[in-house]
């Protein structure tokens, strides 16, 4: 299994992008968030390369006061 095969927790999910639980779930609801896979009746979890396409797309801060 690559790196990229993996599945993460929510709380790695938040760690990664810096968002919170509910933040996501909005996101997501709003179609602007990878949706998780469900492994259990109460489990889910994130595709690391779905996760990484996500953070791929999103806009860099250039640092600058605006």
């Amino acid at each position: 299994m690559t790196d990229t095969d993996r599945l993460l927790r929510r709380e790695e999910v938040e760690e990664i992008t810096g968002l919170s639980c509910s933040a996501i779930y909005r996101m997501m609801r709003a179609g602007e968030f990878p949706t998780p896979i469900k492994i259990g009746p109460r489990a889910v979890r994130w595709p690391k390369a779905e996760l990484d396409e996500f953070l791929a797309k999103c806009p860099r801060g250039t640092g600058e006061a605006a």
